[in-house]
């Protein structure tokens, strides 16, 4: 039972993603922003990387770097 909760909480996210990325009136337009932009929406680093279709490694030190810059 606590699996299918964990499974459906991580589902609802998901979906909580997908609805805020369909709110947003200007789509970022490069990567810098669009992993800016679904971190703020509360994104893993590994739901990123697959998103965008990039490593996580590569969506790990983006987050890093906003993360410092925002410090």
């Amino acid at each position: 039972m606590t699996e299918e909760i964990d499974q459906l909480k991580k589902l609802n996210s998901k979906l909580d993603i997908l609805i805020a990325l369909q709110m947003v009136e200007e789509k970022p337009k490069n990567l810098k922003e669009k992993i800016k932009l679904l971190n703020d929406l509360g994104a893993e680093t590994s739901e990123i990387a697959s998103i965008l279709g990039i490593t996580s490694s590569h969506a790990a030190k983006e987050r890093s770097l906003l993360k410092k810059k925002n410090g």
